[in-house]
């Protein structure tokens, strides 16, 4: 009766233990969740605050470059210009700068600030103490105040010191409540800025006894270079509260700070702890309950022989009735006992005679798997077994040993999870079958596409006239457009799940207006409709960001516009909305005079499907897919989109009009401001350049393009364990390179070098080109923040870097000795294109005869490989979907057969999968239909390219 206690008793902790073991794995997830978040947040929180400082960086080195500033200690006028640009810098900041003094090595000096009125006090007198000038920048703690002081030099002697008395605490103070927009604050979460030695300077939450444990950790984590995250204890309104905080270094001007952002895990656990307690209480009265039978039925059976196995039949139904299956082992693996619930889910329903058997001899591959699989979504604790039908059990398993009898015996508890495994199957299934069926149909929309684009840019590679050259280019731009549209309807799944990705690449938005304008003018000419583009001045033209889902949004609308337009005009606009550091809002408007949105259906305009109403569709047709789209794509660019209806410009209350606006974030692209002077450059042997990589013995590109054009240049090997030394070369240095050259691969980041030498402020004295061979997205914004003019992706032509040099060195005029090389594809390529559509055919024959080369044709898998076999081509296009073999196995077949070419896939296949298949079966390169002449080109210029 003990051993039945035992067992019964065991079966309930191990039921409650694994309740345990699931609702902390819950708990360290939603606190994982938590922190995810956070740490999103942060990251903006700190990327503001440090564009804040920079931007303040960035006007002191402006000051520092104005030799007019020294005017002020000559002339002692209080009117002076300068003194009136420091009057407008300090009104820049006046949260930060408490005065601005300037000192000069004569005695003379002066001093600015503002008194409590807020009006300006100007002072010139001669210090009581002449002080010794300083001879480099600093920034020291003096008299209860920092003083960030700039040098002045005059045939390399200081002359003078600026000094500017900073207020950091009430700076900081200040950004708070600019950095409410970023932060989703609650009750359980606050944030707070600690100094360079731990010590908090702002805090959000209001609590005088305020104080945290592990402040040595806290002091640790200011000067880390990268985020930390850490467990401590917060003290606050006389509770102590298990706190996660983040510590985020950040640098405001020269000086070290950590923004922290913490959340306290009681209100997790307590929600946690409330269910399983819970869960713990109806276990226990189910347990208590059971547990009484038990031993009201054991207690009758001590006193009648017979009643006792009729009640030890009992008990055994009721531990076969319960839905844990449980086994009792000893440690040579013999069955002690075994529950139904157990026997039925390994052994099967028809297996008997289970009890003093081995678990070896009855474990076979017939019934279990050979070994423990690991595609699983569980631990190890998890396993599949197959009954006698073939079907997949998947049991989760827990083992606990315990004594009885003085003998070592093993209890398993088995739990069927098998419904939750084949929920996550099913949906994995689900989503395989939808890439598949999007692939399929990408392949063949984009097949016909292929033709039509391929033809429109063959037909403009002839002499055509004005007129016709037009109509090509209209054909070119749309079939562009609707190829676009195309990938997006059939990625519509893929944006609701926020899986797609955003292109970050440099454009210009004149460009792309202008696109947009002259393919819907012929429409809006046909309808004698004006459409009118405006871009306001202040918008800069180069920015970085994705040009064609920019496009598709700005299309979609201007579409709708003259769609639903009789008369009157349509207008697009352009405007600036905010910038701060690079870092672009612009919106975007589309008014017309057409027949306007009811007020009722405003709200629902966007909603998937849905038009104004049913009468609208069936006059002028569409889906209502357009503004769903539009709307999805504006949400990826960071902006928001929203209608207004009448529109500002519409007069007749018959057509009111409508009003579309849109937002988006971007990045400026337009030449970064820096000190250097290249007014009296006019040749290019007269430019200096400075390479920067980790291994001066590799043959780079750049060597032989920067020697074609006669620039000279230095290799600097850069030892990545003392980038100091580079710094220090650069700073003693400075005048001697107009360029710095950097390389960033996958053996060294090149944006952590950038990093160093942007904190210093060397990026601001040259013109630097970073090049990269591991490009990544959002290579090009990083680049511009750290000061970066030129980002360049191998492989690259010399043209690039020709037009990139012409256009910072402005003063090298048209008689200046050009270069004698240029960088150029060789001539004699034998190329195979493997290719079953006529189509597509065709258009191959005509890009590659626009390049200047002919090229050989294969049907299908099988003439690829042998073809190659008999001509030994120097690179094949190889298409992905071709009868009697596919390119897969075709490239499998030439690899085997020792062919050591290039092989390029050419599919219509756009997506992720598709590549790394292609890449993992040996291809060399991805091209995705339809074909365009650029793609081709970049492939030779990788494989053929050639200095003549």
């Amino acid at each position: 009766m003990k051993k039945i206690y035992v067992a019964f008793l065991s079966l309930v902790f191990v039921i409650i233990a694994l309740l345990l073991i699931f609702h902390h794995y819950t708990a360290r997830k939603e606190i994982k969740n938590r922190q995810e978040q956070i740490g999103k947040q942060t990251e903006k929180i700190c990327e503001y605050i440090e564009s804040q400082a920079g931007t303040f960086e960035n006007d002191i080195q402006k000051i520092l470059y104005n030799d007019t500033l020294l005017n002020i200690l000559n002339s002692q006028d209080s009117n002076h210009p300068s003194i009136t640009d420091l009057k407008n810098f300090y009104l820049k900041y006046p949260m930060l700068i408490n005065s601005i003094s300037l000192l000069d090595n004569q005695r003379r000096a002066f001093n600015l600030y503002r008194d409590a009125d807020n009006t300006f006090i100007v002072g010139f007198y001669p210090p009581h103490i002449q002080k010794k000038l300083k001879t480099k920048e600093s920034l020291e703690f003096v008299n209860e105040e920092y003083i960030l002081t700039l040098v002045y030099y005059q045939n390399n002697e200081p002359i003078a010191n600026l000094g500017i008395s900073l207020n950091y605490e009430k700076f900081i103070a200040y950004l708070n409540e600019t950095l409410k927009k970023f932060v989703v604050y609650d009750n359980t979460s606050w944030q707070m800025v600690l100094n360079d030695s731990a010590r908090v300077i702002f805090r959000n939450l209001c609590d005088s006894s305020f104080r945290i444990s592990k402040t040595d950790l806290f002091q640790k984590a200011v000067h880390a270079e990268n985020e930390t995250w850490i467990k401590h204890q917060t003290y606050t309104n006389g509770k102590s509260l298990q706190t996660y905080s983040l510590v985020y270094p950040i640098k405001i001007v020269r000086k070290s700070f950590a923004y922290v952002y913490s959340f306290q895990t009681q209100v997790i656990y307590k929600s946690i702890i409330f269910r399983l307690i819970l869960q713990i209480i109806l276990i226990f009265l189910w347990s208590g309950l059971i547990f009484y039978l038990l031993k009201t039925i054991l207690s009758q059976k001590e006193s009648q022989h017979n009643k006792v196995r009729e009640d030890e039949s009992n008990l055994n139904r009721i531990f076969d009735s319960i839905p844990i299956g449980v086994m009792i082992l000893t440690f040579d693996k013999t069955i002690r006992y075994i529950n139904r619930t157990a026997s039925d889910m390994l052994f099967g329903k028809d297996e008997t005679n289970i009890i003093g058997r081995n678990i070896p001899d009855l474990i076979t591959p017939k019934y279990f798997s050979d070994k423990v699989k690991s595609d699983t979504a569980y631990d190890t604790g998890h396993f599949y077994v197959f009954d006698r039908d073939g079907n997949e059990v998947t049991i989760y398993k827990k083992d606990i040993p315990f004594i009885l009898n003085n003998e070592e015996l093993i209890i398993e508890a088995f739990i069927d999870v098998t419904p939750i495994e084949k929920g996550r199957k099913l949906e994995a299934a689900a989503n395989l079958a939808k890439s598949e069926f999007l692939a399929t149909m990408s392949h063949e929309i984009r097949t016909p596409m292929n033709g039509i684009v391929g033809m429109a840019d063959a037909l403009l590679q002839q002499k055509l006239t004005p007129e016709q050259k037009e109509y090509a280019e209209i054909i070119k731009k749309s079939s562009d457009l609707l190829l676009t549209i195309i990938n997006d309807i059939l990625d519509f799944s893929k944006v609701e799940a926020g899986k797609m990705m955003l292109e970050e690449i440099p454009f210009r938005i004149s460009d792309e207006i202008s696109l947009v304008h002259e393919l819907f003018k012929p429409l809006a000419d046909q309808k004698d409709i004006k459409l009118i583009s405006h871009i306001a001045s202040n918008v800069p033209n180069n920015i970085i960001g994705d040009p064609f889902r920019l496009r598709q949004v700005i299309s979609n609308l201007i579409s709708n516009a003259i769609k639903f337009t009789h008369e009157g005009e349509v207008v697009i606009s352009v405007e600036m909305m905010e910038e701060y550091s690079g870092h672009l809002t612009l919106l975007f408007t589309i008014e017309d005079t057409g027949i306007g949105i009811p007020k009722e259906k405003l709200e629902t305009i966007f909603a998937s499907y849905i038009q104004a109403e049913g009468s609208i569709s069936r006059k002028y047709g569409g889906s209502g897919l357009g503004t769903t789209i539009s709307k999805q794509l504006v949400e990826l660019m960071g902006g928001e989109i929203w209608v207004e209806s009448p529109s500002t410009i519409s007069t007749d209350p018959a057509y009111p009009g409508s009003k579309f606006c849109f937002t988006i974030e971007a990045y400026s692209n337009e030449k970064l401001l820096k000190s250097y002077d290249f007014s009296g450059i006019t040749e290019y042997n007269q430019i200096s350049a400075l390479i920067i990589t980790t291994d001066i013995t590799e043959n780079e590109p750049i060597y032989s393009f920067l020697d074609n054009f006669g620039i000279p240049f230095e290799k600097y090997n850069l030892d990545p364990e003392t980038p100091e030394l580079l710094i220090n070369k650069l700073l003693i240095e400075a005048d001697k390179f107009h360029i710095v050259i950097l390389n960033d691969s996958i053996q060294y980041n090149g944006f952590s070098l950038a990093k160093m030498l942007f904190e210093k402020g060397i990026t601001f004295r040259h013109l630097f080109i970073l090049i990269s061979s591991n490009d990544l997205g959002g290579n090009y914004i990083r680049s511009r923040r750290l000061g970066i003019d030129f980002y360049l992706i191998k492989p690259y032509e010399s043209s690039e870097v020709f037009d990139l040099i012409q256009e910072s060195f402005t003063s090298i005029g048209p008689d200046a000795k050009i270069p004698a090389k240029i960088n150029k594809i060789r001539k004699d390529i034998n190329i195979l294109v493997a290719e079953d559509n006529m189509i597509n055919q065709k258009v191959a024959k005509t890009i590659f005869k626009n390049l200047g080369y002919e090229i050989n044709f294969a049907e299908n898998g099988n003439e690829a490989v042998n073809f190659t076999m008999e001509n030994n081509y120097d690179i094949i296009f190889m298409d992905m979907m071709m009868p009697e073999k596919d390119g897969i196995q075709a490239t499998k077949d030439l690899r085997k057969k020792g062919y050591k070419g290039p092989i390029i896939a050419m599919t219509a296949n756009a997506s992720k999968e598709g590549k790394n298949k292609a890449i993992s079966f040996g291809m060399d390169g991805y091209i995705t239909k339809p074909t365009k002449m650029e793609a081709i080109k970049k492939v030779l210029i990788k494989y053929f390219s050639e200095s003549v």
